[in-house]
């Protein structure tokens, strides 16, 4: 593979993009730097990456091209994406393209659950929307199967892994070695938030965050002036401090917020 030029660069690792030798294509490179490369978990979870990456091709995240030993560094190969990110869409004056975005998110994210498999960091920044309105959801990097078989490895026990506005409060509370689909309806809900109020459901640093999470229902996003109050309803209820009270499946958030769009539009 040839370099080309930087994507990102995070604490953990570095991504890059990069250009097949044999085929000419353009692929991304994900590549661990040396703080995580010491760390065992970091590389049980980027070979797992690997592992969620060919179980779910067919659905909407991107083919697998290679794992392995890259420059002596441990690399995960993936296709490229050319696409905007869901982010950029959340601060248009128009709601309906990121609403009609998340729609398309939510269903995609029902594959993915139904493959056995919870993302786990859905994040407006990891979901790409390509020119034919077609989603791709990126970042499998801390994902889970929804049923796990014997205990979660020690050194992931104590962490909570993600990014906070978007983690649900179950995360903080318990230790299941296995997921459940319904935290990423969770992060869906605070995608959905965020384009009607311009921010995340609670404010202050991280640990005063996680503390107002866990004891307080979100306020009222407040709606633009332009957009239906179902969709608040359908942000608070995905916002739901208890899973049992969200909508039990991506599949059912995506067909109530479909219907309300469609509704908006008539």
């Amino acid at each position: 593979f040839l370099l080309v030029d930087t994507l990102g660069r995070g604490g953990m690792a570095r991504v890059d993009l990069g250009e097949d030798r044999v085929t000419g294509r353009s692929v991304v490179l994900k590549r661990l730097l040396p703080p995580a490369l010491a760390i065992r978990m970091w590389r049980r979870r980027l070979r797992l990456e690997a592992k969620f990456l060919g179980r779910l091709q067919g659905t909407s995240v991107p083919r697998f091209v290679a794992a392995g030993k890259w420059g002596g560094q441990t690399c995960l190969v993936m296709e490229y994406v050319r696409g905007e990110t869901l982010r950029s869409l959340l601060d248009l004056p128009d709601w309906r393209p990121a609403a009609g975005a998340l729609v398309r998110t939510a269903e995609a994210l029902d594959a993915i659950h139904e493959r056995g498999v919870v993302h786990l960091d859905v994040k407006a920044q990891n979901v790409l929307v390509e020119k034919d309105g077609s989603i791709r959801i990126v970042d499998l990097g801390i994902a889970r199967p929804r049923v796990r078989r014997g205990p979660m490895p020690e050194d992931e026990e104590r962490k909570v892994l993600g990014t906070i506005p978007h983690v649900s409060p179950e995360r903080f509370l318990r230790r299941d070695p296995g997921a459940d689909p319904r935290e990423d309806v969770y992060a869906l809900g605070g995608i959905l938030y965020r384009l009607l109020a311009g921010r995340s459901p609670f404010d202050g640093p991280a640990e005063r965050y996680v503390e107002r999470m866990l004891h307080e229902d979100p306020p009222h996003p407040g709606v633009r002036t332009d957009a239906p109050e179902a969709l608040a309803r359908i942000a608070l209820c995905a916002l739901a401090r208890e899973p049992s009270k969200r909508f039990p499946s991506a599949r059912a958030f995506a067909e109530a917020l479909a219907a309300t769009v469609a509704g908006a539009a008539a």
